[in-house]
């Protein structure tokens, strides 16, 4: 698998507002922090303070934590070149939504569907971003994503299901392309109101 450098965050903020399952908004992106399992303490420095760890350890919950780490990232003092694989380190994220708009034709559709394609810049990850290159009407625009998302009652996130939205369980016989326009998704002949 391929890691890609997508932006910056404060460390301070991975312990107040973007921790495992947060959502965060980057400049050209949406993103999902992915659990612990997937970091890689190797780069984390281990906390030496025995007296959080206890405090942690009296919880019920956390009785079984026998070390404490910061958040995995990039040593100042360590030169690097930003374009290695080698040297990708940081807290892992994932793409989410996977739904995204082109900003010039209105189309939207998932990732999966490989209409996007992205777009890095290793030394300045902020650009990093999906491009709609077969788009009718300019040459490679930006794709933006498409922020509805739907949870059940126990928290668990996924996509908003765009297709059976507008099709209502009966699909139409057009490409199967939908397009948003001023909070209206048109496939073919239906059209459905977001409002």
């Amino acid at each position: 698998m391929k890691y890609y450098k997508v932006g910056e965050i404060r460390p301070s903020q991975i312990f107040f507002f973007f921790g495992v399952g947060a959502n965060i908004d980057l400049f050209n992106l949406s993103v999902i922090v992915m659990g612990l399992g997937r970091w890689q303490l190797g780069q984390a420095d281990e906390i030496q303070e025995s007296r959080l760890l206890k405090a942690i350890q009296k919880h019920r919950h956390y009785h079984q934590v026998k070390r404490l780490y910061a958040p995995p990232v990039l040593a100042a003092e360590r030169s690097y070149n930003a374009c290695d694989d080698e040297n990708i380190q940081g807290i892992p994220v994932k793409v989410f939504p996977r739904w995204y708009r082109c900003s010039a034709c209105h189309l939207i559709a998932p990732l999966e569907s490989n209409l996007f394609e992205l777009k890095t810049d290793c030394f300045h990850p902020d650009k990093t971003r999906y491009l709609h290159k077969t788009c009718s009407k300019a040459k490679s625009p930006t794709a933006i994503p498409l922020r509805f998302v739907v949870a059940c009652e126990h928290g668990h996130l996924n996509d908003f299901p765009w297709m059976e939205f507008v099709h209502k369980e009966k699909y139409c016989s057009s490409s199967g392309s939908l397009y948003l326009s001023i909070w209206r998704i048109i496939c073919g002949d239906r059209s459905r109101s977001l409002l």
